[in-house]
């Protein structure tokens, strides 16, 4: 390779922030295969569905941005964003519900002012009401600590099963990976007690990358999937087609892995029952499915694109016509029944008229 080819290349990399590989001749790419996860699941009509976007491939492979094109049935359901990928219920503390967090000695949940977890020289913990955390990934963590007062290391830490992350002494936002060693999650008072607040206390789905930018954008000049506008960049009208775009931050670029690196969450509203799909087509005009290397420029290593995910809404069973009859001549029947013996139990005065119904007189 000559050395103004070498220098090209180089300067491209530079400049759209990808990870440079200084070997001759780079040969050890691999395809990233597009999956959806889950492939199948049931809800029930007017639920709102999550379908992951996943990129899986052999071995470890950088990823610069992605597109992808999107088709449905509209009249069965309806995009309706990106989900979130944190898995903390109630995490800015909206709602004092009583299900999402155990309040320890010393916390309150101000919903009425603040949408704080407040802290009044509590000794006690913040703990989620469930487990949410998958003992042996690696989340992103973050939380908003503002400390009115108390000691030098008096503060909060994550916790995630029995794995703690750093004291958190003085007020700010911060962010940690930490690796959950069980199932559960909790706001840990460190140095004796706490007084302040805590707020935005999430913990990212494993395998979830922060892109750069993540969102249906602005197509009207191309195939227009995502108009009409003025929707955008909220999200495209529910039209049965939709173009997303992932783009890597620069100088690290995501990562496509053997278990699969998490995209990104599509939400759907279910509108009606019956089978529907999401499927992932590889043209659509100008506007490919396609993923590019993250190591050399305008490289496409797309692989596989998986087939459509199924989501089989269903309704809850609706009682006929026939059973409401019958039901409503059974409360007759027993109704009568106990008026004819002066109030006594309906169920036992239906047994024994059926007994005698049942009896052949001598």
């Amino acid at each position: 390779m000559s050395v103004q080819v070498r220098v090209v290349r180089l300067f491209a990399a530079l400049v759209l922030g990808l990870a440079w590989d200084t070997t001759p001749c780079r040969g050890d790419w691999y395809p990233v295969n597009l999956e959806w996860r889950p492939a199948i699941q049931t809800a029930n009509v007017g639920d709102t569905v999550e379908i992951g976007l996943y990129a899986v491939s052999t071995l470890p492979q950088k990823i610069s941005s992605l597109e992808v094109i999107l088709a449905w049935d509209p009249t069965a359901l309806e995009l309706s964003g990106l989900g979130n990928s944190q898995v903390i219920l109630n995490p800015d503390f909206t709602t004092d519900d009583g299900i999402s967090w155990i309040k320890g000695t010393g916390w309150t949940i101000d919903v009425a002012n603040s949408n704080h977890a407040n802290a009044a020289s509590a000794t006690g913990n913040l703990s989620q009401a469930v487990n949410p955390l998958v003992p042996g990934e690696t989340y992103v963590t973050h939380i908003t600590v503002s400390k009115a007062s108390g000691g030098v290391g008096e503060g909060v830490r994550l916790v995630l099963g029995t794995q703690p992350g750093t004291s958190h002494t003085t007020t700010g936002t911060y962010a940690e990976d930490i690796v959950a060693d069980g199932a559960g999650f909790k706001v840990e008072v460190v140095g004796g007690g706490f007084t302040g607040y805590v707020d935005a206390v999430k913990a990212d789905l494993p395998n979830r990358y922060a892109w750069l930018s993540s969102s249906f954008p602005d197509d009207h000049l191309k195939d227009g999937l995502n108009n009409p506008f003025p929707v955008y960049p909220v999200m495209p009208s529910n039209d049965g087609s939709a173009w997303y775009n992932a783009l890597s931050r620069l100088g690290v670029p995501a990562g496509a892995t053997p278990e699969g690196l998490l995209v990104v969450l599509f939400k759907f509203k279910t509108r009606k029952n019956g089978i529907a799909t999401v499927s992932m087509p590889p043209t659509s005009g100008q506007t490919h499915t396609q993923v590019w290397d993250g190591v050399e420029p305008n490289h496409i290593i797309t692989g596989t694109i998986s087939g459509p995910a199924v989501v089989n809404t269903i309704v809850v069973p609706a009682v006929s016509t026939w059973g409401l009859l019958a039901m409503a001549l059974m409360i007759a029947v027993m109704g009568g029944l106990v008026l004819r013996r002066g109030g006594r139990s309906s169920l036992g005065a239906f047994a024994e008229s059926h007994d005698r119904i049942g009896t052949t007189t001598k």
